[in-house]
């Protein structure tokens, strides 16, 4: 259910070690105002875990995503989870978070009362504020103070990294479940073998899906055959995305490919998922690439009524991911390649890492975690 806005800014009097965006390039773990007093539905939570996703190193290296300017100083990360260490004394369910709970922090607070938020697509609230997304503080610090009907309780056989990867994974079930409703048996094209195609094409399996991914580095594809073993992998085709096209329908065996979910953002992508979908399919956009590409609108869309669904972050998830995860069906922590400390030296390398694709030790760099802080500690 949609829940009023609570700023999620750090304000107030004592000081708290956070890792601060200034502006392009210039980055650095710094002391800002520790989290304001708790009003009622709120939590108190230490960060234990915190991914560094994609958009944080584009902030980093660009200063902006798009219309969202980074402006002033700005705390980054948003795929988090920690310790519950205080609770509103009213305004908490009886059956939320307590003091003591590994919470996974459902990162964009909507408005709660927009059309959108009405309608239960909260993701869409034109006042939305996401964490680490301008001019909102993220959440790579000691503590934030959170909506609990945003914070996920963990269950006891999961771990504050679990619960950190809620977050990418809810991209990829909202784009399986949600928007191309994979079901058991489907054949569903990934196109893209990063972080959020690997986690697409491990929900596509959990959710008995037949799974086909193209990338053009093979050494993602074998490292995602290494979590997917069930999966058909290839390389776009010379030919072209009608050549691509084909060469999926081949590895099909047959059978119709039922959704195309391309995590690319890549024109050449997107003109293949339409041409390799059955008539009445469905494709999925989830990667963001240029503003205007050309697609085969009319021989796909119109004549083949090639459904287009977009996705914007996602909604309703975290429970879900929970459950997967909980039950073993999808093998996150498996993508966590590299763990950091929270220090100047460990953040910096760890955004080296995601920039160059891989770590000092020379492995590739799938998904780098900071350790943020100690989850045994509550006070």
């Amino acid at each position: 259910s949609c829940q009023a806005s609570t700023s999620t800014r750090i304000m107030l009097s004592t000081s708290q070690p956070a890792l601060l965006l200034r502006g392009r390039g210039e980055m650095s773990i710094a002391q800002v105002p520790r989290s304001a007093a708790l009003k009622p539905g709120e939590v108190r939570v230490r960060i234990v875990a915190c991914g560094i996703c994609g958009s944080d190193v584009h902030y980093f290296t660009h200063g902006a995503i798009g219309k969202f300017v980074v402006d002033a100083p700005m705390v980054l990360g948003h795929e988090v989870a920690g310790t519950v260490i205080e609770v509103a004394s009213e305004g908490v369910a009886s059956d939320g978070p307590k003091v003591g709970d590994t919470v996974a922090l459902e990162p964009g607070i909507p408005c709660g009362a927009c059309p959108r938020c009405a309608e239960g697509r909260y993701n869409l609230c034109p006042d939305i504020r996401f964490f680490a997304t301008p001019p909102v503080h993220g959440a790579m610090c000691s503590e934030v103070v959170h909506p609990a009907a945003f914070a996920h309780v963990v269950p006891p056989t999961l771990t504050a990294e679990h619960g950190a990867l809620c977050e990418p994974l809810s991209v990829a079930v909202y784009a399986v479940e949600t928007k191309a409703a994979v079901h058991a048996g489907d054949v569903v094209a990934v196109f893209g073998a990063g972080p959020i195609g690997t986690l697409t094409a491990i929900v596509v399996a959990a959710n008995g899906g037949r799974v086909i991914v193209v990338d053009v580095n093979e050494g993602r594809l074998d490292a995602l055959r290494e979590l997917v073993p069930s999966a058909r992998t290839c390389t776009p085709a010379a030919g072209g995305p009608e050549a691509t096209a084909e060469a999926l329908r081949a590895a099909a065996e047959g059978d119709e490919i039922v959704a195309a979910i391309d995590c690319t953002g890549a024109e050449p992508c997107l003109r293949a998922g339409l041409f390799a979908v059955r008539p009445g399919g469905v494709l999925v956009v989830v990667g963001l690439g240029a503003p205007e590409i050309s697609l085969p609108v009319l021989e796909c869309v119109a004549t083949r009524e090639v459904r287009l669904e977009g996705v914007f972050r996602y909604r309703d998830t975290y429970p879900r991911c929970l459950e997967l995860m909980a039950q073993g069906r999808v093998p996150v922590e498996k993508l966590i390649t590299h763990r950091y400390a929270f220090t100047e030296e460990g953040t910096r390398d760890a955004f080296d890492a995601c920039l160059r694709g891989q770590g000092a030790d020379g492995r590739a760099a799938i998904k780098c975690m900071i350790n943020v802080g100690a989850a045994s500690e509550v006070s």
